[in-house]
């Protein structure tokens, strides 16, 4: 093998490693996003007031202001 043909098959091997490696980055910033994703669904369902603390905390700000009001 000449030195110019072991120099092209070491850049191809070189460039096929960066695609591989590319390709397994973008693979793991897509679960990154997937499992952020998940989480902030998580945390909107499960720190969300429910309707009986809403209407609690309407009724108590009511009687702050009606009683401000007097």
């Amino acid at each position: 093998m000449t030195a110019s043909r072991r120099q092209r098959q070491k850049k191809l091997t070189e460039n096929k490693l960066k695609a591989y490696e590319l390709g397994d980055k973008a693979h793991e910033e897509e679960q990154t996003r997937e499992e952020m994703g998940r989480l902030s669904d998580y945390f909107a369902q499960n720190t969300a007031p429910s309707e009986e603390q809403r209407a609690e905390t309407a009724a108590s700000t009511a009687k702050i202001e009606n009683s401000m009001h007097r």
